[in-house]
Order: C-alpha cells, then sequence, then structure tokens
C-alpha cells in the first residue's frame, strides 16, 4: 500500500531537478538534468515520479517503440528506499503502458542485488549478460526481460 501522502504521476518540469539530484546520487554515469528536461517534450518516453510529501522520492524513465520499452533508468532516494516505492513505480508504468508494450528490457549492474531481487518479483528474467556494459567501476550489466499480454 502506499505510504501517507504517496502519489506517482508524470514527471513535470517541476520536478526535473530533483529526479536529476536522485540520478546523482545513485548512479556512477548519471543522467544530466539536461536530459530529463528534454524528456518531457519525448513522444517516446515516459518518466513517472514518485511523491511523498511534495517531494520526489523516486522515478522510472522508459523509451518505447512499436510494443517494446526500454527501462532506461530507476531510482529511489536513500531516504526512501526499502519502502516498496521502486515496486510500485514499476507497477504504475506498466498500468500506464497496458496494451501499448508488450516486451520490456533493462539491464542492471551484476552485483546489484535488491535490484535483481526487486526485477525478479516482478517476473523479469534474465536473458542475456553484456560484458563490461557498465564503468566506474567496470561491471557486467544482466539483459533482463518481461513480458506481459498486450491488450
Amino acid at each position: 500500500m502506499p505510504q501517507r501522502d504517496e502519489s506517482i504521476l508524470l514527471m513535470e518540469a517541476c520536478h526535473v531537478a530533483q529526479v536529476a539530484a536522485i540520478e546523482q546520487a545513485c548512479f556512477s554515469e548519471p543522467w544530466s538534468e539536461a536530459a530529463f528536461r528534454s524528456e518531457l517534450t519525448n513522444p517516446q518516453a515516459l518518466t513517472l515520479v514518485a511523491l511523498r510529501e511534495g517531494q520526489v522520492a523516486g522515478f522510472v524513465n522508459i523509451a518505447f517503440a512499436a510494443d517494446t520499452a526500454d527501462i532506461n533508468t530507476v531510482a529511489v532516494g536513500a531516504a526512501y528506499r526499502r519502502q516498496g516505492i521502486g515496486k510500485r513505480l514499476l507497477l504504475a508504468m506498466e498500468a500506464w503502458m497496458e496494451g501499448q508494450v508488450s516486451t520490456y528490457f533493462l539491464e542492471v549492474r551484476q552485483s546489484n542485488a535488491p535490484a535483481i531481487a526487486l526485477y525478479q518479483s516482478l517476473g523479469y528474467r534474465q536473458v542475456g549478460v553484456r560484458p563490461r556494459y557498465y564503468h566506474k567501476p567496470d561491471e557486467d550489466g544482466l539483459l533482463m526481460r518481461k513480458d506481459v499480454e498486450k491488450g
């Protein structure tokens, strides 16, 4: 169940700086604030934010074409982790894209056990390995896939 005063909605311009700050804190090669700002007008992208007490607690960004989507980035701020926000974001993303997307792909660092466990709990399965996909530090990326019923 969502926590008190939590909502998930489309990212708006007023959220971009907070989204970029979470991205910066979570990833060694983060997207820039300008990159997130450009997603506001990208018709082939969706960025959802989880708001808690008016602050961005986490977000998910996907790119989609035809009936396939790539989860580009998903992150939850340190103060909000282990509260189910990541799971709610991913489920909201699927609900938002219902009927449009039948296959989701993502890459995750092989050492990111909490994220891998979350993805597996939602039905994602490993379908490949991308050697040295990540940098700072160099690490393999696990390619994961989830198929959903379309329509």
